[in-house]
């Protein structure tokens, strides 16, 4: 460890809300995969002496680091971050990628510039590796007004709950595959998908290859053919038409343990307050705003004290996708109360702003398909290849990125809590085109 190793510190899952710093996940490689170790860094300013171990269990040759939370800037103004590192080095700052530089290296300097607005609150991710050199990373940041030095603690912002969210993905393929291998890498809490996790007709004899193959470790209860699971659930699915396609969707309800009915169902973690749906028309208590259904989910955002509330569920209300719009879910989701609301069903990563919130359509898992003409409403499509959705929040901010299979990504969005309440501000909910939020006050 290095002189600096006062910053690193023990990180408590769920249990941090808007601390100081970065998130920092140690890898004992470069891809990002195997044995880790998470922590918060409070300065981005490391130069490790030979071989040294940046972390507990890491070794001090060819590991990994990625650091991501949320920045504010003082100023409204251009920044320039850069970075003083040998070997890899790559930043996204509100999810474009200013610094890429992927390779062996001396040491060098690399920069890249990006406008910011002041109090704003913008998504921040630093990947780095270290191959067989003496490791050593910087990060500073400068402006036409401000001189170059490193970003101060107090202008930096952990997460503390992250999730991972998958649709349309069951099908044991190659894109099913890849796109659970880049969620691992994220180390996320728990993982929730939004439906047709068990292609093509929902069976029993298909569901553990189209399920636990991939995803048993986050599995509570799990009786499968693929290891152990937790001791407590981290997979928190919903119904899509192709798992009730077996009658009464009986293999999905045998094969996981979920809140509620287990069809719809709520849980909070940490800032946010997932509510589940089950969008089908074969669900018993219906699928309309004034079913028992709809009046459950009206009744329990209405209590909802979470700063953030998702809704989930498979058909999407709004679609440019192959399966386009489904009428019957266009309930009124911002009125009562939601923050954000994912769907799936089209194979296709899109969103949409539709009642001053975000609709995001994540169904390209296992199978992208076409695209049609753009609904109103929509923003920003893709269906070139499969991918997930990364969830990140503290009590101030909420942060969605898509990323494809191969780590490219493709959107990012960050929505601010409200001054003066819990809900996020409709007014802010939708930003304009560089996608920043208002961020809470935190002078």
């Amino acid at each position: 460890m290095c002189a600096r190793s006062a910053v690193f510190e023990s990180l408590e899952r769920r249990q941090l809300l808007a601390t100081y710093g970065l998130n920092a996940v140690y890898f004992n490689n470069r891809d990002f995969t195997g044995a880790s170790h998470t922590g918060l860094n409070t300065a981005i300013a490391f130069d490790w002496p030979n071989h040294a171990s940046p972390a507990r269990g890491i070794k001090g040759t060819t590991f990994a680091v990625r650091w991501h939370g949320l920045i504010k800037a003082p100023t409204t103004e251009t920044y320039t971050f850069t970075t003083r590192n040998n070997d890899g080095v790559r930043l996204w700052v509100n999810g474009k990628l200013i610094i890429d530089s992927w390779r062996p290296s001396v040491r060098a300097t690399h920069s890249g510039s990006i406008a910011m607005k002041a109090k704003h609150l913008y998504d921040i991710r630093l990947e780095y590796f270290d191959s067989t050199r003496t490791a050593a990373i910087n990060l500073f940041w400068s402006t036409p007004t401000r001189p170059q030095g490193h970003i101060p603690r107090t202008r930096m912002f952990a997460y503390d709950t992250r999730s991972a969210s998958i649709g349309d993905y069951g099908w044991d393929n190659s894109n099913e595959a890849a796109t659970a291998k880049l969620m691992r890498t994220w180390k996320p809490d728990f993982i929730s998908t939004v439906g047709d996790n068990n292609y093509t007709e929902g069976s029993a004899s298909t569901i553990d290859k189209n399920i636990g193959k991939y995803f048993s470790g986050y599995i509570g209860h799990y009786k499968g053919s693929y290891g152990s699971g937790p001791g407590v659930n981290l997979f928190f699915p919903t119904l899509g038409n192709h798992d009730w396609e077996t009658a009464g969707a009986k293999p999905y309800l045998d094969y996981f343990t979920l809140p509620g009915n287990e069809r719809y169902y709520d849980f909070v973690r940490g800032p946010i307050h997932f509510f589940a749906l089950d969008s089908d028309d074969n669900e018993p208590d219906g699928n309309s705003p004034s079913s028992k259904q709809g009046q459950w989910l009206k009744n329990a955002l209405a209590k909802s004290t979470s700063p953030f509330n998702i809704v989930y569920f498979h058909h999407s209300p709004f679609s440019s996708g192959s399966e386009g719009s489904t009428d019957t879910m266009q309930w009124p989701f911002a009125d009562w109360g939601a923050s954000v609301v994912l769907t799936g069903h089209s194979h296709e990563y899109e969103r949409l702003s539709i009642d001053s919130i975000p609709y995001v359509v994540n169904g390209a898992g296992g199978k992208p398909e076409e695209l049609h003409e753009p609904v109103a409403g929509s923003i920003i499509r893709d269906n070139s290849t499969a991918g997930a959705l990364l969830i990140e929040a503290n009590e101030y901010a909420l942060t969605l990125q898509y990323q494809q299979i191969t780590g490219k990504v493709i959107d990012t969005i960050t929505i601010g809590r409200e001054r003066d309440g819990t809900r996020p501000s409709s007014a802010t909910a939708m930003p304009d085109a560089d996608r920043v939020l208002l961020a809470p006050s935190l002078r």
